[in-house]
């Protein structure tokens, strides 16, 4: 029985393996040559099982046709109608999610195990075998055609993809965004084309977490291991140019805005590179939580807003630094020159070892909770195997959270948030 009059023991967050207890996922090989990793780590009968393929919007040729091809999947397929995948799946209380990002595609089941045998065989359907009928594919296009028309009234909105095209270009993968028309122009062809190419075994790989035994690896062999959507391995080999720097700032009209979005930022780099944990210790006092420079300045202070913040994307190509905010347009170059500020301060001046200290038990609590559980756990390893990283890259991170000093900090602002190197963006009146 637990002592309660005696205080239990508290362990600094350091890169200990006996601290920080990181599991490491094993690995499996379907029939078919599926990779198959699992972190059992589960406590209840219930697992989720991730199914990862290279077929983002990197991979289209058209706009708005890879989330086309990933969402409409559950809309039914030869053997089922949408109703009766949702159906089937609601009986057994399962769920089912898709997500479309930059360079990756994911289709995913929640399901209690003893359900599994009825909830993959739907997976089975939505996966290898979607329809894509005509009458579905036109009504999931209007609603995201009218969904865009409402985005494309928000300033929020608006600063998101015009900073996108601002860092990389129009015609780059990670700075093109579908416009209505393109959304319009979709056919039904491009999108079957679309998933024949790329939703096929030899480019996908499974991520099981959860309470997963035997049992699991069998079924999801029966299920996904044949060679009937099979094809040969995709190579993509296309390059795309980094944007040359013509426009620094860019200012987007839109008078009947009542706030003004802002954007600074600057393609930098993913996590695979090594000044990536130091920058991530950079971030955070900047603006990367709720008591950053920037919120206490910015916010508490000046009242320019009620929330801003900065961080750090990594992308499976390339990698970028932003801060973003939303101000009264009245406000907005004011704000934009606190931002600037905050940044010339850390350049300048040496970050004080209070500050320092409130960051990396910050950092240090963060981390713990996003390895807490097998689906937190899950993500880690998805993070790693995307930029090719092993267990260790955690433990590195830690470190360097731990051990960066103040002259590293400024020494990496210098080098890498100079001001005439930083995108500006404003959007609105």
């Amino acid at each position: 029985m637990i002592n309660r009059k005696k205080q239990p023991k508290i362990f600094d967050i350091a890169p200990d393996r006996g601290v920080v207890e990181l599991i490491a996922p094993k690995t499996y090989l379907l029939d078919n040559g599926i990779k198959v990793f699992t972190i059992n780590a589960g406590t209840q009968d219930l697992c989720r099982l991730e199914f990862i393929f290279d077929a983002g919007t990197w991979y289209q040729k058209g706009a708005f046709v890879a989330m086309s091809a990933n969402d409409l999947m559950k809309e039914g397929s030869f053997n089922m109608t949408a109703r009766q995948i949702a159906d089937e799946l609601d009986f057994y209380g399962a769920y089912h999610e898709a997500s479309t990002e930059k360079d990756s595609a994911y289709q995913a089941l929640y399901s209690l195990n003893k359900h599994l045998p009825a909830t993959l065989k739907v997976m089975e359907e939505i996966i290898k075998k979607p329809k894509y009928d005509q009458q579905e594919v036109d009504i999931y296009l209007k609603k995201k055609h009218q969904g865009l028309l409402v985005n494309m009234e928000k300033v929020n909105y608006l600063a998101r993809i015009h900073f996108g095209e601002l860092l990389y270009g129009s015609t780059h993968p990670y700075g093109r965004w579908a416009s209505p028309a393109d959304v319009q122009g979709v056919s039904r062809d491009e999108i079957i084309a679309f998933h024949k190419t790329y939703y096929r075994s030899s480019n996908c790989y499974i991520i099981a977490s959860g309470m997963i035994g035997d049992e699991v690896i069998d079924l999801l062999n029966q299920y996904f291991g044949g060679d009937d959507w099979s094809g040969p391995a995709i190579i993509n080999n296309t390059k795309f140019e980094e944007k040359a720097v013509t426009e620094l700032i860019r200012t987007v009209e839109k008078p009947d805005a009542l706030q003004t979005a802002l954007r600074v930022g600057k393609v930098l780099f993913n996590r695979t590179h090594n000044d990536f944990a130091g920058m991530h210790v950079l971030n955070t006092i900047l603006g990367g939580y709720f008591g950053s420079r920037l919120m206490t300045n910015i916010r508490e202070d000046k009242g320019y807003t009620y929330g801003i913040g900065s961080g750090l994307i990594s992308l499976k190509h390339s990698g970028f630094f932003y801060i973003s905010s939303e101000v009264g347009n009245a406000f907005a170059d004011r704000a934009m020159d606190e931002i600037f500020n905050e940044i010339n301060l850390l350049r300048n001046e040496p970050v004080s070892n209070e500050e320092l200290s409130l960051v990396r038990n910050y950092l240090g609590g963060t981390f713990l909770r996003s390895v807490d559980g097998a689906f937190s756990l899950a993500e880690r390893f998805k993070e790693m195997h995307e930029h090719d990283l092993t267990i260790d890259y955690y433990f590195n991170l830690l470190d360097k959270i731990q051990t960066i000093t103040s002259d590293e900090i400024m020494e990496l602002a210098n080098r890498y948030l100079s001001v005439d190197s930083l995108y500006q963006l404003k959007v609105g009146k």
